[in-house]
């Protein structure tokens, strides 16, 4: 054994004796002496044990009985006890590895570590609490900043039963890709109010020409664009996810594509169509789809193609404007929500056979991703 570690076993030792000692003093002495104390009758004495530096160790503790009230009780004689209170651990050692996020395994166990159910319990009770960096100051509001915006699902654990909840996810990152995120889960359809929370973090005075909105075709986020009055673009992952899934296909993947641009004559629309994307010749491609329909019509061998070209062409002239903002690639980074939503809020929370509470879903965010700032709503 080192020297140090013999000091500390040393220093224990003495803390316990010193408490054991307290004990004595205030059975055979205090209590007798104190009138506060008087009708106090000795039940028995009590020992407990705790566990301090990887050790046990055994405190004694008065069990009384008033004579007036006929009640028993147990007696802490210092504060030191009182903060100890029934667990088997000293409250010191909880809190030194739960802030340095020393977690004991299930395996092996050869540092003594307390286990994790023990520092689990105490977050719950509020003795102990995650303590976050707020990077939000480092945020730069006054270049350019793009929005992403995406939901994504989880299933909270409310102890009787669990429930599905929507996330509404707002990433907001600055020319130095500082990232502050704002996740919206009690108010996600309240639009005003997501607005209201974006205005309030740039503060009313922002530049609308320095932001940009990019997210996929849902309404909301055209409705949250229009509010703050800054360009919107389309996801280009939702979008040429979307036109491949229509057109494309490989060797494995939409086999139903290949045949049935086979039946046309034509090797790969996908990237006919992309060509032209890219080109900024949007009126092409209207024109194709349009002469694919009018050929399809006249046919029953692909109605159901013929339904979703329509779908695709009816979602295309609806988010044009989006989308061609997105390939004309001014001052845009491209579009990061379904990234963010991967790395930010899926690989900490999704964990086989585990269900947490909303609490615990925002401590293992955050715990996660501590260079990025956060607001839950």
């Amino acid at each position: 054994m080192s020297n140090y570690k013999k000091w500390v076993n040393d220093d224990i030792n003495k803390m316990v004796q010193n408490w054991n000692n307290e004990e004595e003093i205030f059975r055979t002495k205090i209590r007798l002496e104190n009138n506060k104390f008087k009708t106090w009758k000795v039940k028995k004495i009590r020992r407990r044990k705790i566990i301090i530096n990887g050790n046990d160790f055994e405190y004694k503790l008065g069990v009384y009985i008033d004579k007036n009230t006929r009640k028993s009780f147990t007696y802490y004689h210092n504060n030191e006890l009182k903060r100890i209170g029934k667990n088997k651990y000293y409250y010191k050692d909880i809190y030194n590895q739960f802030s340095k996020q020393i977690w004991a395994r299930r395996k092996c166990n050869e540092q003594k570590l307390i286990p994790k159910y023990v520092l689990d319990y105490h977050l719950k009770i509020g003795n102990l609490s995650y303590d976050f960096k707020n990077s939000k100051n480092n945020f730069d509001t006054n270049n350019l900043v793009q929005i992403h915006i995406d939901d994504t699902y989880i299933k909270e654990n409310l102890g009787h039963k669990k429930v599905k909840r929507c996330l509404r996810n707002v990433f907001l990152i600055d020319k130095n890709n500082q990232i502050h995120t704002l996740i919206f889960k009690e108010n996600y359809k309240n639009l005003t109010f997501i607005c209201s929370k974006i205005k309030e973090f740039f503060g009313h005075n922002f530049d609308v020409r320095k932001i940009k909105i990019s997210g996929d075709g849902a309404k909301f986020i055209n409705t949250i664009s229009q509010n703050l009055g800054v360009k919107r673009y389309y996801d280009l992952y939702h979008f040429k996810k979307y036109l491949f899934n229509v057109f494309g296909y490989t060797r494995t993947k939409n086999k139903q594509n290949y045949n049935f641009l086979r039946y046309f004559g034509i090797e790969n629309l996908y990237e006919i169509l992309n060509n032209f994307l890219e080109k900024l010749d949007f009126l092409s491609v209207i024109l194709i789809l349009k002469n694919i329909i009018n050929f399809l019509k006249n046919t029953k061998t692909y109605a159901k193609k013929l339904k979703e070209i329509k779908s695709f062409l009816r979602f295309f002239i609806q988010n044009e404007k989006y989308i061609f903002n997105t390939f004309l690639r001014e001052n845009y980074h491209g579009g990061r929500a379904e990234i963010y939503i991967n790395h930010i809020i899926k690989t900490p929370i999704y964990k086989r056979f585990s269900l947490f509470n909303w609490k615990n879903y925002k401590n293992l965010i955050q715990l996660k991703s501590q260079k990025i700032s956060f607001d839950f709503y």
